[in-house]
């Protein structure tokens, strides 16, 4: 885990650092303090430059002169610590970047976490598919999902049997549906990874994992390799959310369908875990509220892990 202290000069943060640091050692934690710029050789003499050396910097050498420290205290120290399961406390990091060398000295915003990213210190933001028959919630979660997360959130609808008035009134040439599918899903996932490399946690509602599932009718051979092309025509996210239901309750939400296909479908749904390893499954049959609250606790461990 990182935890990072920021705010101005003598708000405290490298005492609320090292006594956080004290409570998680007293705690039986491995813990340690590092700061910025600073906590390696290179970045204790680019401190001495940066803080004491007043000769005149331009800011474009300065933010560089700042990430320079930065990706050698990650190299160097932060990442070996998280590695090994240290907690990792940090007194300032790229926020104070942001806000110092961009909001306060002009810089370009974007342009300082593309440098950040160039440096290996962020990674594009995680993807979340939610998978569920109708009823089970999934547009309601990614909606309360990008209302109250701790980070930018995108939602991109990934259904790839919803047919639009124009399609279906387009006249029909043979495989060309099946083309226009594909099609449509490339470009909704290369959206959501638009999204991701600007650090924005994207909400898939369902995904091309629905292909999976089987047809409600006999394929030919030419049927079944199409399924298999459309279930595998986007790489996976980094993490599927079953949304759990009994085929009643999720009749009785939305009126579509019936209870006994609902239940079906559940059930497939269900029997994907073997091949999503990374499906976790969410009891949705609860009021929207603790289903959301139980699915952000999974995602932002997810979040946890992913960056740095």
């Amino acid at each position: 885990m990182l935890i990072t202290f920021e705010g101005g000069e003598g708000a405290g943060k490298s005492t609320q650092a090292e006594l956080l640091a004290k409570r998680l050692r007293d705690a039986g934690r491995e813990a340690v303090v590092v700061r910025e710029p600073g906590g390696t050789h290179l970045g204790e003499d680019l401190r001495r430059i940066l803080m004491h050396d007043h000769s005149a910097t331009s800011v474009e050498a300065e933010v560089l002169l700042f990430l320079a420290a930065r990706a050698e205290l990650v190299n160097a120290v932060i990442r070996p610590a998280l590695e090994a399961g240290t907690v990792v406390i940090c007194d300032r990091f790229a926020d104070s970047t942001l806000a110092y060398q961009g909001y306060g000295r002009g810089v370009d915003a974007n342009s300082i976490r593309t440098l950040n990213r160039w440096a290996g210190l962020l990674r594009p933001a995680p993807s979340v598919a939610l998978l569920a028959p109708d009823g089970a919630g999934k547009s309601t979660l990614a909606a309360g999902v990008q209302n109250s997360f701790f980070f930018p959130v995108r939602s991109v609808y990934m259904g790839l049997y919803q047919k639009t008035t124009a399609q279906a009134a387009r006249p029909g040439v043979r495989g060309m549906g099946f083309v226009r599918r594909l099609f449509t899903q490339w470009r909704r996932y290369l959206i959501a990874r638009y999204h991701q490399a600007r650090g924005r946690l994207v909400i898939f509602d369902r995904y091309t994992f629905d292909a999976l599932l089987p047809p409600r009718h006999n394929l030919s051979g030419l049927g079944r390799l199409r399924r298999w092309l459309l279930a595998h025509a986007c790489p996976p996210p980094d993490l599927v959310l079953m949304l759990d239901a009994p085929g009643e309750v999720l009749y009785a939400r939305k009126g579509e369908h019936n209870a006994d296909l609902l239940e079906q479908q559940r059930q497939q749904y269900l029997a994907l875990r073997p091949h999503l390893p990374q499906m976790v499954v969410v009891n949705a049959s609860r009021d929207a509220e603790r289903v959301r609250r139980e699915a952000m606790a999974v995602i932002w461990r997810i979040c946890a892990a992913h960056f740095i």
